[in-house]
């Protein structure tokens, strides 16, 4: 049996970057189960070790709010929480509030997060974490957002189709990044991915750095083993496009060298600078294969290619490559959601 010797530069079908949740108050934490739980339409809520809490908390179906009193600091939080679940959904608002008394300096600390799963209509996942004033500690996100979409997941074995987004903004709050992914891959028949990644200097909305990922993968005839015209015959075809450009996506000079015809030789770049590539095969039993790669620095008009009759590729030597881990555009996968809880 003939196996595709086609790899793109593409991390294999992962998800969006995960949310780093916001700094609840010291000796708290977010999330059911964590000091409070629901049960029907009642927030439960039990206070943490190390405060005193308001004896007479403002309830109401699914909500809670409740003033909170570090004992050591003196310290008081304003805590809300807004919560429902039903069959395969999960939906939770919570919030601190930093009154400015005590240690409490001002501030806010929210996560909001909805799971939803059905056999019919696949999965949602929306997040979002947001931490200021007080509760911005060292490495937390001011911002964290994320929503993805899986297909009907719950009916077969694997999902074929994610559609996410996700946006961050860091400690400082100078650099943001948005994240843009679409998959759809059928194993063993095709699979197309759109990846997208900016990184901008917020304080003069400036692109500092860009990804982009564009791949698509298709398998023809893909016989079982004993069916004519091969043994498990497998024609198959790959494309991808792939740039990076920052020295978040380019964080250190590099080269990659192809070839020894017409096209050949080395392409180089410094950290920082925009770097294409482009990989074109096919795979045919009975036929033959043919493949094409190209290598440009963009920055200074550089590029490099290859191509061959006798291989798909890849065929670059790279140091330092800028590109992910390889991986055969035929076999990749839809990452499978997570569970709802």
């Amino acid at each position: 049996m003939k196996k595709s010797k086609l790899v793109l530069a593409l991390a294999a079908a992962s998800m969006l970057p995960g949310v780093a949740f916001s700094a609840a108050p010291v000796g708290t934490t977010f999330g059911a189960g964590n000091d409070w739980s629901l049960t029907g339409t009642v927030v439960d809520h039990t206070c943490p070790t190390g405060y005193t809490c308001d004896s007479a908390p403002i309830v109401d179906a699914n909500f809670l709010q409740v003033q909170m009193t570090n004992n050591t600091s003196g310290a008081i939080y304003y805590r809300t929480i807004i919560a429902a679940s039903g069959t395969g959904e999960v939906f939770d608002n919570e919030s601190f509030v930093a009154s400015g008394t005590g240690s409490a300096t001002g501030g806010i600390a929210a996560r909001q997060t909805l799971n939803a799963a059905s056999a019919n209509s696949g999965t949602m996942t929306s997040t979002t974490a947001l931490n200021i004033g007080t509760f911005l500690a060292t490495g937390d996100n001011q911002v964290d957002l994320t929503q993805d979409i899986w297909d009907n997941v719950a009916a077969g074995p694997a999902p074929e189709f994610h559609s996410g987004f996700g946006f961050t903004k860091d400690n400082a709050g100078t650099t943001g990044e948005t994240t843009l992914d679409q998959q759809i891959a059928v194993v063993d028949e095709f699979s197309d991915r759109f990846n997208y990644v900016q990184s901008k200097n917020l304080t003069n909305d400036t692109v500092i750095g860009t990804t982009l990922d564009i791949v698509s993968g298709v398998r023809i005839n893909n016989l079982p083993t004993g069916t004519p015209p091969g043994t498990g015959s497998v024609q198959d075809q790959g494309f991808a496009y792939s740039l990076r450009e920052g020295t978040a996506y380019v964080g250190t000079a590099g080269s990659a060298a192809l070839g020894t015809g017409t096209g050949a030789g080395t392409t180089t770049w410094n950290a920082g600078e925009k770097v294409s590539h482009v990989l074109v095969g096919q795979n045919v039993d009975l036929a033959g294969s043919f493949g094409y790669e190209r290598v440009s620095n963009e920055t200074t008009a550089q590029s490099f290619n290859e191509f061959s009759l006798a291989s798909q590729g890849p065929f670059a030597t790279w140091t330092n490559d800028p590109f992910s881990t390889v991986v055969d555009p035929q076999n990749t996968t839809v990452s499978a959601a997570p569970a709802v809880p």
